[in-house]
């Protein structure tokens, strides 16, 4: 299966992301316009973001 849009709500954004940069996936800069989500394409083509839970 592969992942065409993933979209992570945490208390832990930092951590997540972490993870996530250790398998490999760079992240952006954090975007208002989607909730100061960071983003980041996946070798597939598709789309992660991980943003704070409110």
């Amino acid at each position: 299966m592969q992942i065409q849009y993933l979209e992570i709500v945490t208390r832990e954004v930092d951590a997540v992301c972490a993870y996530a940069s250790a398998n490999g996936v760079q992240f952006g800069e954090s975007d208002a316009g989607l909730g100061n989500a960071l983003t980041a394409v996946l070798a597939g083509g598709g789309l992660v973001k991980v943003r704070a839970l409110a």
